[in-house]
């Protein structure tokens, strides 16, 4: 397993500060135990949802003075996905390449494998908006809990999906977002092994490798993470604020770079 990054500062640039980082990262710590911990844990969370959607209001605004040629790459994925996304449009000096942010909250492998899901309806919403991109950022995220296991056929049938629906563009996978502690912090990953069948990390970074292998994406996109605690919200799988921009971080280095 990687070595962690080191967290972001509180002394980021403006980009972070717009975001809503100081207010989140001090809330992200918090020091009551017992019931009223619980109590304060669950206002947190209604604390991060309303200081999230303040952020996508001030992103839209943001990017919609974005100058010509931005908003190339697209994505697909799921809620980490969507939070990684909005990190990197609250990283300082991003070059706006990515398209804003849509829902793909719950958008694991099985859901882009069929070709009739409404996450399919959402992407070709956000192509009329756009236009068509590329690049698209694939982010593999398995449903690895209540035996539910993703499998590579369905990973390629995913692939498959995107390449009808954005026939010239240049996929670029990554897996899931790496966690720390990894099985133990985020139960969505499974409980298997760190490096056995059925951990949704393992999982999807060998599929990524996979795709590349097989010729069927061009470029293999970044590794992201990893959460730990204290990037994360209380369930141990959704980065915080301070999560979000980690992950947007980490992807910019490679979505900026892309001509």
């Amino acid at each position: 397993m990687r070595a962690p990054e080191t967290p972001p500062s509180l002394s980021q640039g403006r980009g972070s500060r717009s975001c809503g980082l100081t207010r989140e990262l001090v809330a992200a710590r918090p020091e009551m135990t017992g019931k009223n911990r619980i109590n304060n844990a669950m206002a947190q969370d209604d604390s991060e949802e309303l200081a999230r959607r303040a952020m996508r209001a001030r992103l839209r605004h943001r990017q919609r003075k974005a100058q010509p040629l931005t908003h190339k790459v697209a994505y697909i994925g799921c809620s980490n996905s969507q939070d990684a996304v909005d990190g990197y449009h609250c990283s300082p000096g991003n070059r706006n390449y990515l398209w804003p942010s849509y829902d793909t909250q719950g958008g694991s492998i099985d859901k882009w494998a069929d070709a009739s899901s409404v996450y399919w309806t959402r992407y070709s919403a956000m192509l009329r908006k756009y236009g068509q991109p590329k690049y698209v950022w694939v982010q593999l995220c398995e449903r690895a809990y209540e035996g539910a296991f993703n499998t590579y056929d369905q990973v390629k049938m995913m692939i498959a999906n995107l390449k009808h629906k954005s026939s010239n563009a240049i996929a670029v996978v990554s897996g899931i977002n790496d966690y720390s502690p990894n099985p133990g912090l985020c139960d969505l990953m499974g409980t298997a092994s760190a490096s056995s069948a059925g951990n949704g990390v393992y999982d999807t970074e060998l599929w990524a490798d996979q795709l590349v292998a097989d010729k069927l994406v061009r470029i293999r996109g970044p590794y992201l993470g990893p959460l730990t605690a204290r990037l994360t919200l209380k369930d141990g799988c959704h980065p915080n604020s301070a999560g979000r921009l980690l992950l947007g971080k980490q992807l910019r280095k490679v979505i900026d770079v892309l001509r």
